[in-house]
């Protein structure tokens, strides 16, 4: 059987899981080394998102609202010096 994981991606060689409901709204994203969390709430204000948690390293959880915001606010912040890379939060399986 399967047990379901919601999101991960890789980034840069580091795989990533988030754990909780997978969201249309719900981006992963990589700064780079030293930009702090802080740093990582404003910019993703700026784009049109919320900062939720970190997910440990140069990784963070966002949330677009409303979702259809989602394409837009990726744009915005893949225009960021400070961003290395976005993704979308996708469910994935692991096998048990």
């Amino acid at each position: 059987m399967f047990r379901h994981l919601a999101g991960a991606a890789i980034l840069g060689g580091l795989t990533l899981i988030a754990s909780g409901a997978q969201s249309d709204d719900d981006l992963i994203i990589q700064v780079r080394p030293g930009v702090s969390e802080n740093a990582v709430r404003q910019l993703s204000k700026e784009a049109g998102a919320e900062l939720q948690y970190s997910l440990g390293g140069p990784a963070f959880l966002i949330r677009v609202t409303p979702p259809q915001e989602a394409d837009a606010v990726m744009n915005r912040l893949r225009a960021n010096k400070d961003v290395i890379s976005v993704e979308r939060n996708q469910p994935v399986r692991i096998p048990e």
